[in-house]
Order: C-alpha cells, then structure tokens, then sequence
C-alpha cells in the first residue's frame, strides 16, 4: 500500500516583531500547517509560532534560517521606516531596505520560495497621487530610495516574487510599544493633549490586520510583480485624525491643521502618494474597507 505524505506548508514572516508582521503570524496560523516569525531585537513569544532570531544584513544569517526552515512562501515586512531616521542615517538605511531584501531574495530564489516584499508610497515623488503599479517611481527621500532600490533588488534577483506597497499602516501593536499613527493620535487626545497633524499631506492609510488577510490571499496566487495594498480611501493626515478621534468618541477641538512647510523636517514628504488599488481588489475579488469601518474594527478589538 503506498503512502501518501501530505506536504507541510510553511509561511516565514520575516519581521514578525512589528506591526504588520504580528498580524500576518496570527493569521497566517489559521492558514498555514508551520508559521515562523523572525525578530532582529525584540525577541516575543505567540502560540503555535516558531520564533527565531535573524540579521537580514548579514548573508549567513539569512541563508542558515532558510536552509533550515525551507519556507514555501517568505512575507518581508522588516526594514528602516524612519523617514527623518533615514534621511540622518543613509548607510544603515541602504543596509536594511536593499542590503537585507537582496538577501532574502537570493535565498528564496535558491529554494523557490514564493516572496512578498513590503514597500510603501514613499516610492513617489507625490506630484500626481492616485498612483497606479504601472507609473514611475521618483522618491524624494532617502527612505523612498532605498525602499525602490529594494523592490528593484527582490524583482530583479527571483522570477515569481510579489512586491506589496502600503501606505500609513496603523493598528494594535501587541509586542513593542511602538506607536503608529493612530495610536499616537489616541495616546495625545486619551491624555487631553492638542495635536498637530498635516492638513496637505494625502495618503491612503492601510489597516494592519486587513492587509495581512489580503497579502496571505495573495500570496498563494500564481502572480508576481507589483501590487497597491493599502486602504483605498484618500485623506490628508489632519482628515485622518478627525475620523480617529470621532470613532473613539475623542475631542475632535484638540486636533489642529498645519501645512507641512511649517515644520521643520529632516526628510522631505510627498504631498498625495495615495495610492490605487483597483488592480489588487479585482484580482482577488475583494473590496478594501472604507477608513470609517477599519477604525471601527479597531476600536471593537482593542
């Protein structure tokens, strides 16, 4: 009688530690028969996951956990994110947005590993918004450089690799005490502060926990290339707040318009990066959340 042997399937989420990677452990647990998770410096325990240490800069380190984890699909969420950080600290930025993606790359295309690589909308120059997958790049921060030049790295060293830009991610953050956008509006209003927030910078935000449901669909699609998926409502970051703060029942009076040219900032903005996802909701037939219902969802899972 001959046996059948059932192939486990493995997700490695490398970056398991941050916003987006937590979510994409959780979910992908119900989804995937083996999920590992990988931190740099905030080591964290969640149930049914494996937890290992990794160095994206240093190529022994990257191939040594792919030798031993042999993942079907691999999620890069890690990087540099710091835009102003970025901006101050342009060879760590290259180390860990390019340096660290072509690694990654490498050992996925050595073990036909399906990659999704995390990009963002700070690829664009932010002159036009409504940016589709198919126009041109021209970032205008170190940040925005370095992230193309690792989009450019992970499509340019594997044949089947999905690069996934978001935009604004915010949610629960259950392991660090980093805050996102959100959070750190909640934190300054809960503690009756005022906020400043820019009333002519448009983005599209992107729920953490919606975006990793859609980026696990996506990833076991036979496609590659480029994808949009962040939210699809545009707002200015001043708009963005309001519906924070009226979701929350907040004081809506402590949020205060300024224009970006009247703060000081290391890094350089786009002024609408929004971003399009027409292409991404139609091929997996879904429709992104309006912002209103994922600030809802959050606030009922908080």
């Amino acid at each position: 009688m001959k046996l059948l042997i059932q192939k486990v399937r493995t997700l490695l989420v490398i970056g398991a530690s941050g916003l987006l990677g937590q979510h994409l452990v959780h979910q992908g647990k119900g989804t995937f028969e083996r999920v590992i998770g990988t931190y740099h410096s905030n080591p964290f325990q969640i149930q049914g996951v494996k937890v290992e240490r990794l160095d994206v800069v240093s190529e022994r380190s990257v191939s040594d956990l792919f030798e031993k984890a042999h993942p079907d699909f691999a999620i890069l969420t890690s990087g540099l994110t710091g835009v102003d950080y970025c901006e101050e600290h342009p060879e760590e930025a290259v180390a860990l947005n390019e340096v660290g993606p072509l690694n990654v790359a490498r050992a996925c295309s050595e073990l036909e590993t399906k990659l999704v690589y995390i990009s963002t909308d700070y690829v664009f120059d932010g002159e036009k918004g409504d940016y589709v997958e198919d126009d041109e790049p021209n970032p205008i921060s170190v940040y925005g450089r370095t992230k193309l030049g690792g989009e450019k790295n992970v499509l340019n060293t594997t044949h089947d690799s999905i690069v996934a830009r978001v935009c604004v991610l915010y949610g629960w953050n259950r392991i660090t005490s980093k805050r996102n956008f959100v959070t750190w509006v909640l934190d300054n209003l809960e503690s009756g502060k005022a906020v400043k927030l820019f009333d002519n910078q448009i983005v599209t935000p992107t729920c953490a926990d919606e975006v990793a449901s859609v980026l696990l669909k996506l990833v076991e699609e036979d496609v590659s290339g480029v994808y949009h998926a962040s939210g699809s409502q545009k707002v200015s970051r001043y708009q963005f707040g309001k519906h924070v703060a009226e979701v929350f029942d907040l004081d809506v009076g402590k949020l205060a318009p300024v224009s970006m040219e009247k703060v000081g900032l290391p890094a350089k903005r786009p002024r609408d990066s929004s971003l399009i996802v027409r292409k991404i909701e139609e091929e997996l037939n879904i429709k992104m959340r309006p912002l209103p219902l994922s600030l809802k969802h959050m606030r009922e899972s908080r």
